[in-house]
């Protein structure tokens, strides 16, 4: 795969901000109170007032020959460090020079906030600038139809369809991309995709993850009508990472039941390295409604798409919140769809072996928290509770080595993957042969 990588163009996507400075603290925590969303997104609408079309289509452009598209994955804004990097790291000066940050910025806030009072106009304001923005949106709103060929009881022939929103993420003289779900898409005998404003075109699946409910459809720009075809619009892809508690949402796509209807929220919590099957993600929660049967998707102040709305993955978020899946974590997975290529299916959830789990002589690696009933790994022989130490013949010492690992792996490849199991009265190693599946 490398080699058939190092031979195409690739088009790439990545917006990148700044670190947050002290000022940019200060803001947010004027936000908390509830007085910086307002400006915040005053000035988001003004920004994106002026972005040019060719920056909302960043990434996106014409090959000779064969065109690829390439979503670059995020990294998060801090790594964590070991503990004896983290203790080493924080000296006494540090810390009261930490301390003494913290309370300037303290004062600050309470000066901003002793010499500000909300008006009806700054209100006024607001809703104007949520407004602009999910209008502005709206032209990266599909509509995805999917179609079965049934028949009745008496032989007739009898066609049901369904639908749900999508939004479009990547455009070339060749094909509009849309990220969807993907239930029903893969056992339709028909798929067809409806811009805003237009009447439904033929699609085509490009690539779907049963998984994470996912799927990326293809259209052809020839099948589009030429006055929809000019309004259409990608949505950029945000970065997830940078979200933070307090900052604002838009809840776009089906959010209400019904296409290009707009919710609006905050976002109230944040759940870092939420293990999912293979992988882990960042999930936050916001304080606003959304229909995950008919796709709702989240998108920031600036207009990026920052997640989507899923029905559950194991946390809790609290009641009467929507619970929401980073995008950032999943840019990976987009671009092998995007080019219809197969996801790798590993079969298992895991998580990082802590500084207390090796107190008790556990290695380092990937602790098995969950073998998926049926998968490659439960098929192998792998159980819970084993640590994954290294894969295809490289060494695993995280739960991030082995997401990269398996996310490197070719569906129908067989590799050998290393264990220590726990027995009786220390860890022994057992060596496994796992058929990597398609997801």
């Amino acid at each position: 795969m490398a080699d058939r990588e190092n031979d195409r163009e690739f088009i790439r996507q990545k917006i990148v901000r700044p670190p947050l400075t002290r000022k940019d603290i200060l803001k947010r925590a004027v936000l908390f109170s509830g007085l910086g969303v307002l400006f915040g997104a005053v000035s988001a609408v003004t920004f994106a007032a002026v972005r040019p079309v060719a920056e909302r289509r960043l990434g996106i452009r014409e090959t000779r020959a064969e065109s690829s598209i390439e979503f670059t994955a995020d990294v998060p804004e801090t790594t964590t460090m070991s503990p004896s990097e983290s203790r080493a790291e924080e000296t006494r000066e540090s810390r009261e020079a930490e301390r003494r940050i913290d309370e300037a910025v303290d004062k600050a806030v309470d000066q901003a906030m002793s010499s500000y009072t909300v008006n009806g106009d700054m209100l006024q304001a607001f809703y104007a600038a949520v407004q602009e923005i999910g209008k502005n949106a709206d032209p990266g709103i599909v509509t995805v139809y999917s179609g079965t060929q049934d028949e009745d009881i008496f032989g007739n022939q009898v066609e049901s369809s369904d639908s749900c929103a999508g939004v479009i993420v990547a455009m070339t003289p060749e094909e509009i991309l849309v990220l969807s779900a993907s239930e029903g898409t893969g056992e339709a005998d028909s798929l067809k995709v409806a811009f805003a404003g237009g009447t439904a075109v033929p699609a085509v699946l490009k690539g779907s993850d049963s998984l994470m409910k996912m799927a990326v459809l293809s259209v052809s720009p020839s099948d589009v009508p030429e006055g929809i075809l000019e309004q259409a619009k990608v949505l950029p892809l945000g970065n997830s990472f940078q979200l933070q508690q307090g900052d604002y949402v838009l809840g776009i796509g089906a959010p209400a039941g019904r296409m290009h209807s707009v919710t609006g929220g905050t976002v109230a919590s944040i759940e870092e390295n939420v293990s999912v099957i293979d992988g882990v993600g960042r999930v936050f929660y916001v304080d606003a409604p959304a229909d995950t049967e008919k796709m709702t998707f989240f998108i920031n102040m600036a207009g990026e798409v920052v997640g989507w709305a899923v029905r559950d993955t194991g946390t809790s978020g609290g009641a009467g919140l929507t619970e929401v899946f980073g995008i950032s974590g999943y840019k990976r997975q987009m671009t092998f769809m995007s080019n219809g290529e197969k996801l790798p299916y590993f079969g298992a959830r895991f998580r990082d072996v802590n500084e207390t789990m090796q107190q008790t002589g556990m290695p380092e690696g990937a602790y098995v928290t969950d073998v998926i009933p049926d998968g490659p790994a439960y098929q192998a022989g792998i159980q819970n509770g084993d640590i994954i130490v290294s894969y295809g013949e490289e060494p695993v010492v995280s739960q991030g080595d082995l997401r990269s690992r398996i996310e490197s792996t070719t569906p129908g490849e067989t590799l050998t993957v290393t264990v220590m199991r726990a027995g009786r009265e220390d860890f022994r190693e057992i060596t496994f042969e796992v058929k990597i599946a398609e997801r």
